[in-house]
């Protein structure tokens, strides 16, 4: 095969396939009820509050992707409220439903952690 023939060949394949496109589906899971949050202070709440949207601002929200031509591509995204109440799940070591100062601290510092 000559050069000609095998840029020929390829041309044909590009304006063949690239066409075809992609199907995306994406699904967003925020079917978990709203529940109150309970702090015991203002700084506890301040605290939680500041490196919660830290961390989020941080992550960003998937706005970046790699893109790959598959004829099919499905991906479910939790909604903030799910996100938010596992992370005070989590945080809330006791399981009181009251955010102390101390569990507030230990979550903000593994947002942030310490510097030495």
């Amino acid at each position: 095969m000559t050069t000609k023939q095998i840029i020929s060949i390829a041309c044909v394949a590009l304006f063949t396939f690239a066409p075809a496109g992609c199907a995306m589906h994406t699904t967003v899971v925020k079917d978990k009820s709203q529940q109150s949050i309970q702090f015991a202070s203002l700084e506890a709440s301040q605290t939680f509050y500041d490196a919660y949207h830290s961390d989020v601002a941080a992550r960003g929200n998937d706005s970046v992707v790699f893109y790959l031509p598959f004829p099919y591509w499905h991906r479910t995204v939790k909604a903030d409220n799910i996100h938010l109440h596992s992370i005070v799940d989590s945080t809330d070591a006791n399981h009181d439903g009251l955010i102390s100062d101390d569990e507030a601290r230990a979550y903000a510092s593994t947002v942030h952690p310490p510097v030495y």
